[in-house]
């Protein structure tokens, strides 16, 4: 698996979105999501960061370059989660997948498929069995 550092466009726009989701749910999981949108962008940059530190041998300074865009935003709920997705999937090496913010992040990202899922015109139809 290779991982690499996502943008700080992507991270700002999972940021300001995930402070801005309607379904936010008070619990210890959306707890780790308090505070600012430029707190969780670093958070996540951190979090990012670590896990590239985990899979190979960087200098410890690639921590310097973030800048948050207050203004980022995604285009649709569908590229929403499939930039999460991917931010999971580059966050994921080492101790970085044991993180609370990685597992909430994960939470997260089963509340959007839901919801996407849920959207679909034919999942109206579409029976428990």
């Amino acid at each position: 698996m290779s991982a690499y550092l996502v943008t700080n466009q992507t991270i700002s726009k999972l940021a300001n979105q995930i402070m801005s989701d309607e379904e936010q749910e008070a619990g210890d999981i959306d707890k780790l999501f308090q505070g600012t949108a430029r707190e969780l962008a670093e958070r996540l940059y951190n979090l990012n960061v670590y896990s590239l530190l985990e899979r190979y041998d960087l200098r410890a300074d690639i921590r310097d370059g973030f800048f948050y865009d207050s203004t980022a935003k995604f285009d649709s709920e569908e590229q929403y989660y499939m930039s999460l997705r991917c931010f999971t999937y580059q966050s994921c090496e080492g101790e970085a997948s044991e993180k609370p913010l990685y597992k909430a992040l994960e939470k997260k990202e089963q509340k959007i498929a839901f919801r996407l899922a849920n959207k679909r015109a034919d999942a109206k139809g579409a029976r428990w069995s």
